[in-house]
Parts: C-alpha cells; sequence; structure tokens
C-alpha cells in the first residue's frame, strides 16, 4: 500500500512536473517573439535617429534571461548533473554582464564560473552521457 502510494505520488509530481516544463515553454517562446519585435522596434529607431542611446543593457538582460529559462527547462527534461552546471554558468554569467557591481563581486563570480567549469570537466562524460542526478525508478515509468 505505501509503495503503491509513492509510485502514483511520484508519476504525478512527473506529469506535473512536465506540465509546468510545457507551459514555461510557452510562456517563453511568447517572451522570445517580443524580443525580436523589440529589436526591430529598436533598429528602427536607431536608423532614424542615430544619436539616440539604445536599452542594449535591459535588451541583453532579456536575452539572457530567456537563454537561463530554456536551460531550466532542459535541466527539468533531463535531470543531469551538466544540465544543472549549465543553468548555473548562465545565471551567474548574466548576473556579471548586468549588474553594475564591485570588483569584488566580478571577481567572485569568475570565480564561482571556473569552479563550475572545474566541476564539468571532473565529472567530463558523465555530464554529458546524462548521468542522472535522480534514481532511476524516479526517471522509469
Amino acid at each position: 500500500m505505501k509503495k503503491t502510494l509513492r509510485t502514483i505520488v511520484a508519476k504525478a509530481s512527473s506529469y506535473m512536473e512536465i506540465f509546468i516544463s510545457v507551459l514555461l515553454l510557452v510562456g517563453i517562446s511568447i517572451a522570445t517573439i517580443n524580443l525580436a519585435t523589440e529589436l526591430i522596434g529598436m533598429s528602427k529607431v536607431a536608423l532614424a535617429s542615430p544619436d539616440v542611446t539604445l536599452p542594449i543593457e535591459e535588451y541583453l538582460a532579456t536575452g539572457l534571461q530567456l537563454i537561463i529559462g530554456v536551460e531550466f527547462i532542459k535541466m527539468i527534461a533531463k535531470h543531469t548533473v551538466g544540465s544543472a552546471i549549465d543553468v548555473l554558468l548562465f545565471a551567474i554569467a548574466r548576473k556579471l554582464v548586468i549588474s553594475h557591481g564591485s570588483a569584488l563581486d566580478l571577481l567572485l563570480g569568475i570565480i564561482a564560473i571556473a569552479i563550475l567549469f572545474i566541476i564539468k570537466h571532473y565529472f567530463g562524460n558523465k555530464c554529458e552521457k546524462g548521468t542522472s542526478i535522480v534514481k532511476k525508478e524516479e526517471v522509469e515509468e
């Protein structure tokens, strides 16, 4: 009884995870279309009046946020160490590129990225071949 209930809860949570991933993917797709139209608008403004300062940082922040969202969906779908590390790499890189922190913040971000690359290199093929971070029973249906 207890094992059956755990199996049902695991399957239900797996389906919920897939449903949430689909919703996130739809939202990211809509935001990507908005990003493309924003680029067209910025191009028109830049061509019409070259002296105007364009909101490049906001555009870059939005683009990187969408990339992090896509990587997050991949992490949810794959359940691998490599995909989790990729999400962290993009999130830290976005923080470094977008924020105007101190030199110490920049240094700590670079060190964090270096550590993540070392971890990814240490795991090597395990990250790339899809070594799951969850038990095999949880992945199978």
